[in-house]
């Protein structure tokens, strides 16, 4: 109740600035709905238990199986009944029939695909492909010899790595992308670390002559990371704020090595001016 009682402080100040930041168009209804989330959390429970989200979604889905301006009802009945029999009738048919191919494009249509290249475990995977790491720079060198005993050997970078259905990107993916997914915490012995992981290596025992070129080799995958620590903050003049899923961080210059495994949740990295924020997400109703 405390912090319902902060909240709705916070908000009420914000509100009230609102019009000198922003200027009075943008105090549109969503505006106005603020008021109302401390008595909704009251009434219903934290924010982070429940969703409207896909629901929103599923009505643009079923809006968008109407065509014609009668019997919209029947378009939609007809539509979906179609829809959730497809896979059905898939199986009816042979693996290459061209009719089968088209099907399966259409469920699976607006889907990412994502280049596996290797199984690491179940729900565990290298996402595209590799390049070579050669020679191994001094940082994640001494970051892999530090945490994990490993010298020598030979290392690859791969960028991409695929958790429980969740991607993460290394920050030296060169290529320009629409998400940050590089900052994560990651949890060891218990303990969790905010960290912006800075590269994924695959590390194999061989050498340079190996004849197998490393692809048969036993092998290890790694992520190096750059650490954060938390720091206490004020949010809207209010002093010592301890949010459990936003963290005022500053970036300590620490490079450590962890093991792929070890990642556990992907984050937001907001910058403020000169201060930084890391967020964890409080649901996994809704992904990024």
């Amino acid at each position: 109740m405390e912090q319902i009682d902060v909240a709705r402080d916070l908000l009420d100040s914000y509100l009230a600035d609102f019009q000198g930041l922003y200027s009075l168009r943008f105090m549109s209804v969503n505006v106005h709905q603020l008021c109302h989330l401390c008595d909704v959390v009251l009434n219903l429970g934290p924010l982070w238990v429940y969703s409207v989200f896909f629901l929103e979604d599923l009505n643009g889905g079923i809006s968008r199986l109407v065509h014609g301006s009668r019997h919209a009802a029947m378009q939609i009945s007809s539509s979906v009944s179609a829809f959730l029999t497809l896979p059905v009738r898939l199986n009816e048919l042979n693996h290459h029939n061209p009719i089968r191919l088209f099907c399966e494009r259409l469920l699976t249509s607006g889907q990412t695909q994502i280049k596996i290249a290797y199984d690491i475990s179940p729900n565990l995977q290298v996402a595209g492909g590799y390049a070579v790491c050669d020679p191994v720079p001094q940082l994640i060198a001494n970051a892999l010899a530090t945490s994990f005993n490993v010298v020598n050997g030979r290392c690859s970078y791969f960028y991409k790595l695929r958790k429980m259905g969740v991607l993460y990107v290394a920050a030296n993916y060169r290529r320009d992308l629409q998400k940050v997914s590089c900052y994560v915490v990651i949890t060891k012995d218990s303990i969790p670390y905010l960290c912006k992981i800075t590269n994924f290596v695959r590390w194999t025992p061989c050498d340079a002559q190996c004849e197998q070129e490393c692809n048969r080799c036993p092998a290890r995958f790694f992520c190096i990371v750059e650490l954060y620590e938390r720091e206490v903050w004020e949010a809207h003049h209010t002093p010592n704020v301890r949010l459990s899923y936003l963290n005022k961080v500053l970036p300590t210059g620490i490079v450590r090595a962890f093991s792929v495994q070890d990642v556990s949740t992907l984050c937001f990295f907001m910058r403020v001016d000169d201060k930084y924020y890391i967020a964890c997400p409080v649901n996994e109703l809704e992904t990024e």
